[in-house]
């Protein structure tokens, strides 16, 4: 059986309970003992005394003082290493409660915090201090007070409630200078020592370039001002005086009662004054700075010269001006084939100006477009698709049976004159047609029944028709039939 046994590393004769051995007798530098607590210093083991002071538990036992800071000196009940930040004083320890006397009381590292009062400096002492400049003391210290109502702490002129003297300064500390202390100055700018009332400031006494007076009416000119003498017809007030005649424009030239500094804006004709009654005669009579108000005739401008006016074109005049006229019925005033009652064209308008377009026209596949402007006259297609925009209607180019579609078919030349070529598919070469050429309100042309050959059908002898937009239908085994659009030269 063996036996534990502890280091003693330091061969005090007491082991390190944390270094450990098994075996059957204690080897070198092992021993029985494990109350060693600092193995690597002889003089430390439970077998020493304690020093005070040294920094070591000499003894390895907690219970034995090792410092000095472990006495309560003051006799307040605490040590400095139970945290007494001053153990000759029995009133500061962490129990003490902090008073004003510029101690840290109860140990916390702050000096008399929560219980100092603050003061304001009172730099011009005037007994009022200043918000901006504090400290914090349990006396009020040289130049400090305990008010903070002063608004310049440099003049011991300014404080709350001082008298206000005309000084450029807010002595009263309310916000305002020199109220009810100044004096109001004007501008003169001309130099004639007359002021411009316009033109002010309030002084303590007058700047530079202002007076007391403030009669004059024109202070950019020294010649006008109230000691001048009136000059007539030179356009000004010399005398700042309005009883004073300035101008021969005080004098009623034309007799009606009216100068013209008296509102005549003509005072060479006695039927235009400010009593005038308004006329439409191109003038301004009543001199109310208009001309023939209310007295003029709305016209509309016809800018199609039809006739018809457009509502959303108006003038005021007295008589009708060149491009305009008195109607305002037209509904498309940029079309002379559009205004009421005009004659309906198949034309995708409405001329007549009744809400319909192209009413009265046939219409044979009934999808409200008329057979003169349908793309697809016999095939209802409201929308007029035409997506390869060949000017027939992808209604009619869509027909297809096993054989063929309509789009594989081309017409040359287009424009054309006195002959139509029609190319087909080459299969249907010794096939029969049948070929109808209509004019662009639906009245069939020409009408024949012909056979393919090589692909190919030719239509004759078409120099004598009008010029103008053709419809070429192409019919196939009853079945199917396309259109192709076509201009005749």
């Amino acid at each position: 059986m063996t036996t534990t046994y502890y280091a003693d590393a330091d061969g005090d004769g007491y082991g390190d309970a944390a270094s450990t051995t098994q075996a059957c007798s204690a080897p070198v530098g092992y021993v029985s003992d494990n109350t060693d607590c600092d193995d690597t210093d002889a003089n430390v083991n439970p077998g020493e005394v304690e020093i005070l002071d040294n920094g070591k538990d000499d003894d390895c036992n907690l219970a034995t003082l090792d410092s000095s800071a472990d006495i309560d000196d003051d006799g307040d009940g605490f040590t400095e290493n139970e945290g007494d930040c001053n153990d000759t004083d029995p009133d500061i320890n962490p129990n003490a409660i902090e008073i004003c006397d510029g101690k840290d009381n109860d140990c916390n590292g702050q000096t008399d915090e929560g219980v100092t009062t603050t003061y304001y400096a009172d730099a011009d002492g005037d007994g009022y201090g200043d918000p901006a400049s504090t400290t914090q003391s349990c006396s009020v210290p040289v130049g400090y007070v305990s008010d903070n109502t002063d608004c310049d702490d440099s003049y011991d002129t300014v404080y709350p409630n001082a008298p206000e003297l005309c000084d450029g300064k807010d002595n009263d500390c309310d916000g305002q200078t020199d109220e009810g202390v100044t004096t109001t100055y004007y501008a003169d700018a001309d130099g004639d020592g007359y002021g411009d009332a316009a033109s002010t400031t309030q002084a303590c006494s007058a700047p530079v370039g202002y007076v007391s007076d403030n009669t004059d009416c024109d202070d950019t000119d020294a010649n006008v001002n109230p000691g001048e003498v009136e000059i007539l017809d030179n356009g000004k007030d010399d005398d700042c005086n309005l009883a004073t005649l300035d101008s021969s424009a005080d004098i009623d030239d034309d007799g009606d009662g009216f100068t013209e500094n008296e509102g005549d804006c003509n005072d060479t004709d006695p039927d235009i004054n400010p009593n005038a009654i308004e006329i439409c005669d191109g003038k301004d009579n009543d001199c109310d700075g208009q001309t023939d108000e209310g007295v003029t005739n709305t016209y509309y401008a016809d800018a199609d010269g039809d006739g018809y006016g457009d509502a959303a074109s108006t003038i005021q005049s007295c008589s009708a001006p060149i491009g305009y006229v008195s109607d305002n019925t037209d509904c498309d005033d940029s079309d002379d084939t559009v205004y009421p009652n005009a004659p309906e064209l198949c034309d995708a308008k409405d001329n007549d100006c009744n809400g319909q377009t192209d009413e009265g026209f046939i219409d044979t596949d009934s999808d409200g477009v008329p057979d003169c402007i349908d793309n697809c006259p016999t095939v209802s297609n409201t929308d007029q698709a035409d997506a390869d925009t060949d000017g027939i209607g992808d209604a009619c180019e869509g027909l297809d049976n096993a054989e063929f579609t309509f789009k594989e078919v081309s017409i040359i030349p287009n424009p054309f004159n006195a002959v139509i070529n029609i190319q087909l598919p080459v299969q249907l070469s010794n096939e029969t047609f049948r070929i109808t050429l209509y004019d662009i309100t639906g009245k069939m042309i020409r009408h024949e029944e012909k056979e393919a050959i090589q692909g190919r059908i030719t239509m004759e002898r078409l120099e004598g028709i009008e010029q103008g937009l053709y419809l070429l239908r192409i019919s196939y085994k009853d079945t199917r039939s396309g259109f192709k659009r076509l201009v005749k030269l």
